[in-house]
């Protein structure tokens, strides 16, 4: 049994909204609309009473019909408070940072259906004039080393294949882009003359089911 499950905003607020839930045998939804976090100022809590264990899965972070598991940055989380992220493109900032030497890392908790081959993909922003911010993609054991594909400006996503992954079984995995190495400015290299951060960023990464 679920009671009204609400939004709070801030580590002090009160609580705020009630958000819409259905519940068909053990089955629970609940519904977020785009605005929940508005006021949030970072920290957004979704608060919820229940009886029984309670297994969280989010539908976005499952494979769709055509075996496309798109993780936009928005679903992840971080595991250090200096990365932040880009509203207005959906992507990190400050993910590598000249003074970085590695460890920053975006986060996802997938669930995969089917087990089978994934080809993986960076959607990854890197303008001229920089150099660094290697990274890599672990899940199930597996490690996938990047180099970042330039690109006109800090906010010029395109899509860089970085190989392939397998699952064994289905089951819930986690899945961990972890920096390598920060940005750093090429001295006498030409900038971009666009008005975009000037840093790597990441939108987006996607695996696809390979036949």
């Amino acid at each position: 049994m679920l009671s009204d499950p609400r939004v709070k905003l801030g580590p002090l607020a009160l609580w705020k909204k009630k958000l819409p839930f259905t519940q068909e045998g053990d089955r629970i939804t609940i519904e977020l609309p785009k605005n929940a976090f508005d006021d949030a100022q970072g920290l957004g809590v979704v608060v919820a009473e229940y009886d029984g264990k309670l297994s969280i899965s989010d539908p976005t972070l499952l494979p769709d019909a055509d075996g496309v598991l798109e993780l936009p940055v928005s679903k992840c989380r971080y595991n250090k408070l200096n990365i932040s992220y880009d509203a207005a493109h959906g992507c990190t900032h400050k993910l590598a940072m000249p003074w970085d030497k590695g460890g920053n890392a975006l986060i996802w908790d997938i669930r995969i259906e089917e087990p089978g081959d994934f080809r993986v993909l960076s959607h990854q922003a890197f303008p001229p004039g920089l150099e660094g911010a290697n990274y890599s993609v672990q899940v199930e054991g597996q490690t996938l080393q990047a180099v970042p594909q330039a690109t006109q400006h800090g906010r010029d996503f395109v899509p860089v294949d970085l190989g392939q992954v397998h699952f064994d079984a289905p089951g819930d995995f986690q899945l961990q882009v972890i920096m390598r190495d920060g940005a750093r400015p090429i001295k006498g290299a030409e900038k971009d003359k666009s008005n975009f951060p000037r840093e790597f960023s990441i939108q987006a990464i996607e695996l696809r089911r390979m036949p």
